[in-house]
């Protein structure tokens, strides 16, 4: 359907034209009988073309072609008169009319022509509209894409894609506006304008504009585009619309802006026209503010990372100076723990009585302690200190097997070609394991390693066919201190492989032997494809 103002001084004529037209179809026709009368109606409501007379008092047909050219240039605009003079014709087609058409001769065949020819200026608008509008969104998406790619900061990027929304999508406004986490309200952070109204100045958003109205509430608190078409009869927008008008606002729309999931923001657009927002303009402006969602969602991981980056090297360098700190110190004491157990060992060979000679030893065997914590600490300092990385487990038990590999005991490593993501340390943990084995499984012949699925876990195993862990002390043996030696090897097991998620437990049947489950997480773990699975076996000595 084609909306036309008709506008003449001839009422009669009016209600003729209105009829004949409406009858052909397609048109829907409102009339007016001044050209002054029609200015106020084309401020309230939109017409797909004009339809007006020449000679009509106050202002005639050529002013008000001026006036609607000057307020309205796209607007079709068809001059129908009795007055067939040239230099009216001139002067209508200097100033853009579309089509100008004489009255005169019989009614139905007179409107029948100016049916087609407002037909004719309502396609040839559009088709140009179309061309132009095309062109107008590929040069808005591109370039604001460019920004996105080329630019590091927010704020600029944001004032870029608002610069080039007006310059290049003809738009009068256009405003972004990010949450502020403290108010939960959107606090303007970049906007550009053109002035529509030269006794104003160039618009921006906040008092006198709405930050916190439709559309870009909704857009903000919904997370949904939302459109105001036409900003004169919109209902919501009430209380603001003397300002929008009084800049030049015929509509407005607001988009969500996005950081994954999360609505972080909105970009608000605002057209001199009326209906701007057509299904193309809205596509258009969906995808660049998708893009914009990315590159800001983009720029925030960066910020993250180098945020993280740079906490990740002050610490590296704060532990590197305690570390540092820690060698010089347990030097010390360590020099001088071995300098009283010296002199201990002189006065036990000194001094002959039964009751100091026992005294000494109890005082060496309290400096032998410390000496055994002090090496605690530096074990326990490098845990986590360096990154986890992907370790062989099958090529750590059998290396660390051979560094023990005297003669008594049987190793059998089963694992394949499995590897773990594991901190560095994870060679002392099977050197704990069986060294634990050596010391404390009373009758065994054989330590053995296999692996198998849990889930989606793997499950690590070191067993022994020895007499095996008490139920009562299970989880006690894992305790700093426990034990007959040093009462940390188990205790520095457990921390290492907490460090990237992998936990262990003592699963072993008393007087059938201990056994030790490994539990890694599905991320944790990976196969090596190799032609053979490797397996190793070799024998362990019983250190006395």
């Amino acid at each position: 359907m084609i909306s036309v103002l008709y506008v003449d001084d001839d009422p009669a004529l009016l209600e003729i034209g209105k009829l004949f037209l409406e009858k052909m179809g397609n048109f829907s026709v409102e009339t007016c009988l001044s050209a002054l009368e029609a200015l106020v109606r084309l401020k309230q409501k939109s017409y797909h073309a004009v339809l007006s007379d020449f000679d009509m008092p106050e202002m005639n047909g050529i002013q008000f072609l001026k006036q609607v050219r000057a307020d309205y240039p796209k607007l079709p605009f068809v001059i129908f008169t009795g007055r067939g003079r040239e230099d009216v014709v001139v002067e209508a087609l200097n100033n853009g009319v579309d089509f100008y058409l004489q009255k005169g001769g019989e009614a139905k065949s007179q409107f029948a022509e100016l049916s087609h020819k407002l037909r004719l200026a309502v396609q040839s608008r559009r088709s140009e509209e179309q061309i132009q509008h095309l062109a107008r969104l590929y040069a808005v998406l591109s370039k604001t894409n460019e920004a996105a790619t080329g630019l590091r900061d927010r704020d600029a990027l944001l004032a870029e894609a608002c610069r080039i929304a007006v310059h290049e999508g003809g738009f009068v406004m256009v405003w972004a506006g990010l949450n502020d986490p403290q108010t939960h309200t959107i606090n303007p952070i970049a906007h550009y304008s053109i002035t529509g109204n030269p006794l104003l100045p160039p618009a921006e958003p906040g008092d006198a504009l709405p930050v916190d109205a439709p559309p870009t509430d909704i857009a903000f608190r919904k997370g949904l585009y939302n459109i105001a078409a036409d900003n004169r009869d919109d209902p919501r927008l009430l209380d603001w619309r003397d300002a929008l008008l009084a800049y030049g606002f015929g509509s407005s729309a607001a988009f969500p802006l996005r950081s994954g999931e999360q609505v972080i923001g909105a970009m608000t657009f605002h057209a001199h026209e009326p209906r701007f927002f057509d299904e193309e303009e809205v596509q258009l402006l969906i995808e660049l503010t998708d893009n914009l969602s990315i590159a800001l969602e983009l720029m925030e991981r960066e910020q993250d990372i180098t945020e993280l980056k740079q906490m990740s090297d002050t610490l590296w360098s704060a532990n590197r100076k305690l570390n540092l700190l820690n060698n010089i110190i347990r030097h010390d004491i360590l020099n001088t723990v071995a300098g009283l157990i010296g002199l201990e060992d002189m006065a036990l060979d000194i001094i002959q009585e039964r009751e100091v000679a026992g005294l000494l030893k109890e005082i060496r065997g309290s400096t032998q302690k410390i000496q055994q914590q002090i090496d605690f600490t530096r074990e326990y300092q490098d845990i986590g200190v360096k990154a986890p990385q992907w370790q062989n487990v099958t090529d750590i038990a059998s290396r660390v097997g051979e560094a023990l590999d005297q003669n008594g005991l049987r190793l059998d490593v089963e694992f394949g070609d499995v590897e773990v993501y594991a901190d560095p340390l994870l060679e002392k943990v099977f050197f704990n394991l069986m060294d634990n084995v050596i010391r404390y499984g009373v009758g065994a012949t054989v330590i053995r390693f296999h692996s198998h699925q849990s889930g989606t876990d793997l499950i690590l195993s070191c067993e022994d066919d020895g007499v095996g862990v008490p139920d009562d002390v299970k989880e006690r043996i894992f305790e700093q201190g426990y034990g007959n030696n040093t009462g940390q090897g188990l205790f520095l097991v457990r921390e290492i492989l907490a460090i990237t998620g992998i936990s262990i437990t003592e699963t072993g049947v008393y007087g059938q032997g201990a056994r030790f489950d490994i539990r890694v997480p599905q991320d944790g773990y990976g196969v090596l494809r190799r032609k053979e699975p490797h397996q190793s076996s070799c024998s362990l000595s019983v250190h006395e």
